[in-house]
């Protein structure tokens, strides 16, 4: 209506007809109108002949022409995080969220294409570090689908796709009516190997599309990519195509060439038919765990270390009556993540029986703890210095130092069959590294 009422105040009435074919641009009042529509102007003439007063009409009729415009933007504000061996299941995991506008002046079909991009840098999301690496999701599946009610699960009418191994995979999500949004969500398994601070980059392509297939071109003379175009005649009475989409000036909102089939390492250009932008997993494993035993004294040997916590030679046995130090030790090996929270439970292996907590079947035996351990700890050989003044103190507790340097104190088994339980080690931020160490003895009662 606005239109309407702004066209004919232009033309204005005292027009000649003969004027009014050669005077409209259609394609300057029509931005916002539905394609489609019929806008018709009519001129009336009024004169007198004789002094007879006499009329005369005249009309003119174009059709509103189609401005297609598609949007595509992620809802993430940075990496989105992944944990190694995760699988895939909607819901459970962390998705990737892409929202699909249509801002064009008319119902329009959309295809998509997720491109698999390992770890590209994404504009705006926190910096990598230099060589940075992609996880492999393992098995290399994951699901891209349409989540139309935006509530990460797969619904009833909801079109998927199952990851393409070949890194693109391609999606019919149907028709989205003018101003129409949609979600478009990825998930991905993660490899149970990955590390931490470890990357992995989609990019969402949408096209605009007829019955599923990716326009070539308009009829202005824009190409899609792999597509072709003619700047063809405005026909009044026909409804033309024009791209009126905006590019990208980010390097990795690559173009897809639906026509071919494959991806292309130029962003997205002005009036191409289609629209992109890329989001990413990062892998969390900050904290990683692992257990170190090894037998300090057995009553035939000896100690395995002397007074210094220096290894003397010495070979003790895993005897009756030997003494056995656990150490349970904690690092995170990334760059900027922290665990809060940490706590250690461990299981001693049946204490009520095998073995003892503490030294309890040689109280008198002065045994001797190393100055640090060195063991694997989420694939990186990592040394822990021990306080071996407290550990060899308190031969029946249990030793907890902390990520923090601060963080250190002696705990009381649990009741009933010991355990380690709960043990705090406190706040691990990247590079921190905290332990659990603790005596036992191989039970030598008959």
């Amino acid at each position: 209506m606005n239109c309407l009422n702004r066209f004919s105040r232009l033309l204005g009435v005292g027009v000649v007809a003969a004027g009014l074919a050669g005077g409209v641009a259609p394609s300057a009042f029509a931005e916002g109108t539905d394609a489609g529509t019929a806008v018709t102007n009519n001129v009336t003439l009024s004169f007198d002949v004789n002094s007879v007063s006499q009329t005369a009409n005249a009309s003119v009729t174009f059709q509103v022409d189609r401005k297609l415009v598609l949007d595509v933007t992620t809802q993430n504000s940075d990496w989105v995080t992944a944990i190694p061996g995760q699988s895939a299941t909607p819901g459970s995991v962390n998705a990737l969220d892409y929202l699909v506008t249509n801002q064009s002046n008319d119902s329009v079909d959309v295809v998509i294409a997720l491109v698999d991009q390992a770890a590209a840098a994404v504009t705006g999301f926190t910096a990598q570090g230099a060589s940075p690496t992609a996880f492999n999701p393992t098995p290399a599946t994951g699901t891209v689908w349409n989540d139309l009610n935006d509530n990460d699960a797969i619904d009833g009418g909801e079109q998927s796709a199952a990851l393409d191994p070949s890194g693109v995979t391609e999606l019919n999500i149907g028709s989205l009516t003018e101003n129409q949004t949609t979600n478009i969500k990825v998930i991905v398994d993660v490899a149970a190997a990955a590390g931490g601070d470890e990357y992995r980059s989609f990019t969402v392509v949408a096209a605009v599309a007829n019955a599923g297939t990716a326009l070539v071109g308009d009829d202005s003379g824009n190409a899609a990519p792999g597509g072709s175009s003619t700047d063809v005649a405005n026909g009044l009475n026909s409804v033309e195509i024009v791209f009126a989409d905006a590019g990208s000036a980010n390097s990795e909102d690559i173009q897809y060439d639906f026509v071919g089939s494959s991806a292309l390492g130029t962003p997205d250009a002005d009036f191409d038919g289609q629209s992109s932008d890329t989001s990413g997993f990062i892998s969390i494993v900050a904290l990683s765990v692992a257990k170190h035993v090894e037998v300090l004294y057995d009553p035939i040997t000896g100690n395995a270390y002397d007074g210094t916590g220096t290894a003397n030679g010495a070979n003790p046995k895993s005897l009756p009556g030997a003494v056995l130090l656990y150490v349970v030790g904690v690092a995170n090996n990334t760059a900027s993540l922290s665990g809060q929270n940490v706590a250690i439970d461990d299981d001693i292996p049946d204490s009520a029986g095998e073995v003892l907590v503490g030294d309890q079947a040689n109280p008198t035996t002065a045994v001797d703890v190393p100055a640090s351990v060195t063991f694997d700890v989420g694939g990186t050989a990592t040394t822990f210095t021990l306080d071996r003044t407290n550990i060899i103190t308190d031969l029946d507790t249990i030793w907890v130092h902390g990520c923090q340097a601060a963080n250190a104190s002696a705990q009381a088994f649990g009741a009933g069959d010991p355990e380690v339980d709960d043990a705090p080690l406190g706040t691990c931020a990247g590079g921190e590294q905290g332990y659990v160490a603790y005596l036992v003895t191989i039970n030598d009662a008959p």
